[in-house]
């Protein structure tokens, strides 16, 4: 947390639910998850996943096939724009908003290590036919902060009695 600059009303509202969802994270994601159908939990567990990225039975790990496909580089960030949370995201002293969720984690609550490092990311899976596969492109560790994270700032956000950003008055 920045230590040379008193903190905006947003940027500790912001905290105090960050601090929210770290401590009730497990129970968080049961709840979120117990919003979906039966269907779309893995094997009787929270844990959600469509029905293609569940195998019915044991896959042996050399018979699943790899792909790499190469993304546009508009496409490598999730909500390049940073738009889709934009509500989501603490005001600064001068009135501007941190443009993504990781951006306002490295300024307001970063860990010791908090890199932008490279990534693949999953962006399909087949592991019910007969022919398992998993495709994979190029990511950033930043973008699952700013997808992931930030949705589950904005269930601890809903559940804290905030107005959820996806849910328009």
């Amino acid at each position: 947390m920045p230590a040379s600059r008193t903190l905006t009303a947003s940027e500790r509202e912001w905290l105090h639910v960050r601090s929210y969802l770290q401590e009730h994270r497990y129970d968080l994601a049961v709840d979120a998850a117990s919003e979906y159908p039966r269907v779309a939990k893995l094997a009787g567990t929270p844990l959600l996943a469509a029905a293609a990225w569940s195998p019915a039975s044991p896959i042996p790990v050399q018979s699943i096939s790899l792909a790499f496909r190469s993304a546009s580089p508009d496409r490598l960030t999730p909500d390049a724009d940073g738009t889709v949370a934009r509500e989501l995201l603490p005001e600064r002293a001068d009135g501007s908003r941190y443009l993504r969720y990781s951006e306002a984690v490295q300024e307001l609550a970063a860990p010791e290590v908090f890199e932008n490092r490279r990534t693949y990311r999953l962006i399909g899976a087949d592991l019910r036919s007969g022919n398992p596969s998993l495709t994979f492109t190029r990511g950033r560790y930043f973008d699952s902060i700013d997808v992931g994270e930030a949705a589950a700032y904005e269930y601890a956000r809903t559940r804290l009695g905030g107005r959820s950003a996806g849910l328009r008055a």
